[in-house]
């Protein structure tokens, strides 16, 4: 559970690092937080439903985690202002209690909530994916979480393993599977557009060197072409 608390807390880092540009991440962020946070919700009120205290708790606390990054985002990201991220906030916390609501009133077959809950998870790990093809056509990695897509890959695995392994559960592991996969796939491309990107500096730094060199050549032609003439017409 330390590690699925490290995962939904991942998010806070972009939020510090890039507090100053975080609409450049073209909401990437904020669908990250957003599903994270009702993945928490419906983890939750499955847990009270089943009777599983380390899932409700856990999750419980994932999500006061969840809306104080949602609240933080909104904040930064709306030139630090206070009252339109506590009401924006306070919206999806509202959502939040009617879903739980739908949950736990609404939805009495046990095995119903759980297919919701294994869905829902597999949502938070797609959510990094957003905007996966704008980030290959661009090659601009910054829009890959790496921090909550590494954070992501070490709770599949453990979750996978506790499901296929200790309680050798189909709908433990299958999501997390699926979790790994996504993860991994989400490391891969943000190593290799941050390799492409690095190179493409170096290409265009390279260019910028030889053309100043080029430059300088041509200045010392002319001014050679220049020296020549003068001591000509002076001859």
């Amino acid at each position: 559970m330390i590690i699925n608390i490290l995962f939904i807390s991942s998010p806070g880092i972009i939020i510090l690092k890039y507090k100053k540009q975080l609409l450049s991440l073209k909401g990437t962020p904020k669908i990250i937080i957003t599903t994270n946070y009702l993945n928490s919700v419906i983890w939750t009120c499955y847990g009270l439903r089943s009777e599983k205290p380390y899932i409700a708790v856990g999750n419980g606390i994932c999500n006061f985690i969840s809306l104080f990054l949602l609240c933080s985002f909104i904040f930064y990201s709306n030139n630090n202002n206070m009252n339109k991220s506590l009401f924006i906030s306070s919206i999806f916390f509202l959502i939040s209690i009617f879903l739980a609501f739908i949950c736990i009133e609404i939805i009495k077959n046990i095995n119903l909530l759980l297919y919701l809950s294994c869905l829902s998870t597999v949502c938070v790990y797609l959510a990094p994916c957003y905007k996966i093809i704008h980030v290959i056509k661009t090659q601009n990695f910054i829009l890959i979480p790496i921090h909550s897509s590494f954070f992501g890959l070490l709770s599949s695995l453990i979750w996978s393993f506790y499901g296929f392994f200790v309680i050798k559960n189909t709908y433990t592991y299958i999501p997390f599977l699926i979790g790994i996969f996504l993860s991994l796939f989400q490391i891969l491309v943000y190593l290799i557009c941050k390799n492409l990107s690095e190179k493409g500096k170096e290409i265009i730094k390279d260019g910028i060197a030889t053309s100043k060199k080029i430059q300088k050549i041509m200045e010392e032609n002319i001014n050679k072409t220049l020296t020549t003439e003068r001591q000509s017409s002076a001859l």
